[in-house]
């Protein structure tokens, strides 16, 4: 029977009965505000012929009921079932009430309260149904470009504050018509209590404006598909800010924008009509395919057809080197209007300057794009917080975060609550017992988000970007007073990275709070366990750009174990100077030179001054500052070995976007397995690895080169015997003379960016495989932006999975710095009164 026949025999069971038997309280917390989830109790109590009401509160939804016994237990079975698909429930919490003889069933007013770190919605894409309406020239919103209902529409970005209404949104200040607002008040109807309902007579407006903000006459949608057929560039305001819009088949309009926005290599990012102009140009399997149409609609990372270029001539000007390509598709009804028959992609990337974030206001965008666009298409509904697209790839049959914002954002992540055990097997605490103060974790330097923790959950923010400009500084501060304003939060500890730099960092100085310092790449560490609810001791493997060391040094390839409350760092790279610092990230030539110095002495110099002639004089600037200690810190960066390898293959010599280099040699070898859309198999990882690697020497000792500054410097990251008596070394000597020996004999530079891959895969694989016999551990976690490459983690996953390894990664935050702030809080949670970390790591 189903359940509206079920609620129809109980009513008639009910009236027989003849009285009210039963009443009782219901509690719902989780994901359970702005999905439609008061109008679907209101229709399911009046199905099972229920009484009382409901409403939202700062603390989640409550119901009350009364009827029939037997009504009321189909009712909560029902419950969670048939739910809203936007909806999730946490936890409930019934509670038997006195009767109250209600006459109906109603949706109360919503209630402040004290208010838990409940979630506040995302937005969500565009549904079927309204997709139907934008359409239908019958439908009162056809073709209106705010249409919205209750499974869909702007949610976390148009919010001031909890509860969830009308009045508490950017909509406030727009009146609903009588007609709108009976759709609104009509239990049945899907727009029942929809917040931001809205319709051409009572609702937003957009209009076109020239590229010095003067409206222009006419349909601005006629106008702004004019544009886009003759090349030209429009700020359009989009969701959670302005994107900056051009035809994806037009030539001219592509080197337009790339010469205007000063970025010359990194890929664009497309918006596609409809599913099929996807699949003509790209690989699709049914999870990136789901992914893409689901309520999220993030870009989706896809891999290239071979047939591609044929299908999009204008390929190579929007992907470059890349063979793969970011599409989304339309998930506003502005976006989907934008399209015609003739139009069926449209570049789609971030309407802001060089280390500005995302314009998010008319006047922003008129003040920081006016030099870049032709035209603006502004829209009157106020956007309350940014929200940057998120990106995702889909890799080895998991999904991963590139950037985790619009669409997940601020959706709350559970906190591990397991007893934690000391080394004698005592219990210590849980993370709730640990620390019940609520937190802010303000996360990393570039790649940026922060973390409000309260409870046993985090709320992680919308991606900020790099907070190393003023103006990157100012939307970390507003974001988060605004995050703070909405979960009406205020954090009684603060956690940064070690960084003495780092902007976050010294902000979190500033404030009159509690603070903890956390190292990088623990925090990368526990981001991982946390996001697996693993709290028991375990080993890390973290490869990442940059990462402050607790001796003073850059790190960037650590193998550890620990846990939440310490670490202990095991296997390392071989640390060489980088000359200039972090201004080395956008020259791998140099960088590659040094590692040539550093290990071949003066002859791997003058070789590096072979392979880049053009630029002799720069590493001779470079060799000198390496020799006087000129700014040149120690480094065992991951990242920059992959820089190094890159320019010497000639496939990135000189970086204009951040990691460009090592995801241009990622490239290389990442297709070749066929990881799109599906998972490897394993006679394909050996098939790989038949293809070969460079041998490796693990070492206990820092070797002295012929390099005196290097052997002075690396005396002071040895000062620490103790500590460092358990670490070894990568020495990357033997894998450049394999690689060098390569090239020399013509060597396909996709073997060779192969076998690299390979080398430090079995590395890893092979100092894990110790390190798990030694310490007795079975559970390995992968963390830090080198893992978004997706050759390198398949092949790590499957190596450590062979020796019976349990193998974690992050899932529900980003490998990169983008999921640090999630990490930083973990962390902290579990550090109880101590004020701070117990860290081994000190070689």
């Amino acid at each position: 029977m189903d359940s509206l026949a079920s609620a129809k025999n109980a009513r008639r069971k009910g009236k027989a009965i003849g009285a009210i038997i039963k009443a009782q309280k219901i509690e719902l917390r989780g994901l359970v505000q702005a999905v439609g989830f008061r109008p679907y109790i209101y229709k399911l109590a009046h199905q099972w012929g229920l009484r009382g009401w409901v409403n939202n509160h700062t603390e989640g939804v409550t119901i009350v009921v009364e009827g029939s016994e037997e009504a009321i237990k189909h009712f909560l079975e029902v419950l969670p079932q048939d739910k809203p698909p936007l909806s999730r429930i946490d936890s409930i919490v019934l509670t038997e009430q006195p009767l109250r003889g209600y006459q109906d069933f109603i949706i109360r007013e919503s209630q402040e309260g004290q208010r838990l770190l409940t979630s506040v919605p995302p937005d969500v894409a565009l549904c079927p149904d309204c997709r139907s309406d934008l359409h239908e020239r019958k439908s009162r919103y056809y073709q209106y470009p705010f249409t919205n209902c209750t499974n869909c529409g702007p949610r976390f970005t148009i919010v001031q504050s909890l509860p969830y209404d009308r009045a508490s949104t950017s909509m406030a200040s727009f009146e609903l018509c009588p007609t709108c607002h009976s759709e609104y008040k009509d239990p049945w109807n899907r727009r029942f209590h929809a917040q931001p309902i809205a319709c051409p007579t009572c609702g937003p407006e957009v209009w076109l404006s020239d590229h010095q903000g003067k409206p222009i006459e006419g349909d601005w949608r006629q106008k702004f598909q004019e544009k886009m057929r003759a090349g030209q560039i429009v700020a359009v305001k989009s969701l959670g800010g302005f994107h900056l819009v051009c035809h994806g088949r037009h030539t001219k309009a592509l080197e337009k924008l790339r010469q205007r926005k000063r970025r010359p290599h990194k890929p664009l990012a497309l918006m596609a009509r409809d599913k099929a102009v996807i699949e003509e140009i790209c690989l699709v399997s049914l999870a990136e395919e789901k992914m893409l149409t689901g309520p999220q609609a993030p870009i989706v990372i896809l891999e290239q057809r071979p047939s591609a270029v044929t299908k999009l001539a204008t390929l190579p000007l929007l992907t470059g080197v890349m063979k793969t390509i970011g599409f989304m598709m339309p998930y506003t009804p502005l976006h989907e209007l934008l399209f015609a028959d003739d139009l069926d992609l449209l570049v789609m990337t971030s309407g802001n300057q060089a280390g500005f974030p995302l314009a998010r206001t008319n006047e922003e965008a008129l003040t920081q794009l006016a030099s870049i666009v032709d035209a603006f298409l502004f829209h009157n509904r106020p956007i309350l917080s940014r929200a940057d697209d998120s990106v995702l790839r889909y890799i080895d049959g998991t999904w991963h975060f590139y950037r985790r914002s619009r669409g997940f954002v601020p959706d709350s992540i559970a906190l591990p609550i397991a007893v934690q055990k000391d080394n004698r097997g005592h219990p210590v605490s849980t993370a709730s017992q640990a620390n019940s103060r609520t937190i802010l974790a303000v996360g990393g330097e570039m790649k940026n988000t922060f973390a409000l923790l309260g409870g046993d959950s985090a709320v992680l923010s919308q991606h900020i970007g790099g907070v190393h400009t003023l103006e990157g500084q100012e939307n970390f501060l507003e974001s988060l007073q605004h995050l703070q304003k909405l979960l009406d939060l205020e954090p009684e500890l603060i956690v940064c990275d070690r960084h003495p730099t780092y902007h976050t960092a010294q902000l979190a100085r500033r404030w009159s709070k509690p603070l903890l310092e956390v190292q990088h790449h623990h925090a990368h560490f526990i981001a991982t366990l946390a996001d697996h609810s693993v709290t028991e001791k375990s080993m890390g493997v973290i490869l990442d750009g940059t990462g402050y060391g607790d001796d003073g040094t850059i790190w960037g390839l650590e193998i550890i174990t620990g846990d939440y409350r310490s670490f202990q760092r095991h296997y390392t790279l071989r640390p060489l100077p980088l000359p200039g610092g972090d201004n080395a990230v956008k020259k791998p030539y140099l960088t590659a030179a040094v590692f040539l110095g550093e290990a071949f002495g003066e002859q791997g110099w003058e070789e590096a001054k072979r392979f880049f002639p053009e630029d002799a004089k720069a590493i001779t600037r470079a060799k000198q500052m390496v020799e006087q200690k000129i700014n040149s810190p120690l480094s065992s960066s991951a990242g920059r070995f992959f820089d190094a390898v890159s320019a010497l293959l000639g496939i990135c010599k000189e970086s204009t976007y951040d990691g460009q280099a090592a995801i241009e040699l990622g490239e290389e070898v990442t297709l070749r397995l066929g990881l799109a859309g599906r998972e490897v198999k394993r006679a394909e990882i050996e098939e790989a690895l038949s293809l070969g690697h460079y041998p490796f020497s693990i070492r206990k000792k820092l070797p002295r080169t012929i390099q005196k500054t290097s052997q002075d410097s690396l005396t002071k990251a040895e000062q620490n015997k103790e500590n460092c008596s358990l670490l070894r070394y990568l020495d990357y000597t033997e894998i450049l003379a394999g690689l060098l020996a390569d090239i020399e004999n013509c060597t396909d530079k996709g073997i060779i960016a192969l076998r690299f891959h390979n080398s430090l895969a079995l590395f890893i694989n092979e100092a894990v495989k110790e390190l798990a016999i030694r310490e007795k551990l079975s559970t390995a976690a992968l963390g830090g932006g080198v893992f978004q490459n997706p050759y390198l983690f398949t092949m790590v996953r499957h190596l450590l999975q062979a020796q019976g390894l349990r193998v974690l990664w992050p899932q529900r935050i980003p490998a990169n710095d983008g999921g640090l702030a999630f990490g930083q809080g973990a962390i902290a949670k579990w550090q109880g009164e101590e004020g701070s970390i117990i860290s081994k790591g000190r070689c």
